[in-house]
């Protein structure tokens, strides 16, 4: 593996570890997002905006333009969202989003995903600080913006798709492992029953 690849990956599992509990791969995270490309997808019924973006942790780093992620936009319209939703309905291509909180919580006892975001700038133009102001990183970007296509997001969403499974499994594996777990505790629980009820007889 090249020191680039393990940059990537390093991002890669960053960005991982940031993944809400309970939410799938789609749920956006804290970070900065510059967005790229954004499709409608049809998800449990529901027509959802897609974004496919180039994500940051910091607002000191540079995006990375082979860093891709792929987010679902619905968070950020919810009720328990705080940002100016408004502002989703305009032309958000290029646009940077920043989300400062995305966690689940417990409010009156339903456990919800909070988000609280903004929109940094204005569509089309460029997040301060993230690149240099040089024709070399702008035609960097337009390229990367000009090859992200609704093939590549589907193919995206089909891995998420197949990662969301995987994790379904593991929990099914896990509660199939705390349901054995609780049928060996009852039949111990059982045994010392029967030896104790034997101790006393034999009294």
């Amino acid at each position: 593996m090249n020191n680039r690849q393990f940059q990537i990956r390093q991002k890669q599992h960053q960005y991982d570890l940031l993944k809400p509990v309970n939410m799938s791969n789609l749920a956006p995270r804290q970070g900065f997002y510059l967005i790229m490309n954004i499709s409608v997808q049809v998800i449990a019924g529901v027509n959802c905006k897609i974004a496919r973006c180039l994500w940051k942790h910091n607002e000191s780093e540079d995006f990375d333009l082979d860093f891709h992620v792929t987010i679902q936009l619905k968070s950020l319209e919810g009720i328990h969202a705080i940002g100016p939703k408004h502002k989703l309905t305009g032309y958000l291509l290029k646009s940077v989003i920043h989300i400062m909180k995305a966690n689940v919580v417990a409010i009156k006892e339903e456990r919800v995903f909070y988000v609280e975001w903004d929109l940094l700038n204005n569509a089309m133009s460029f997040p301060t600080g993230s690149f240099n102001d040089d024709n070399e990183h702008d035609n960097e970007l337009s390229a990367a913006i000009a090859n992200s296509t609704d093939e590549d997001i589907e193919l995206i969403n089909a891995i998420h798709a197949q990662l969301d499974m995987n994790d379904e499994v593991m929990q099914a594996i896990l509660r199939q492992e705390d349901n054995e777990l609780e049928e060996y505790d009852a039949t111990n629980q059982w045994i010392f029953t029967l030896q104790a009820q034997n101790l006393e007889h034999n009294k």
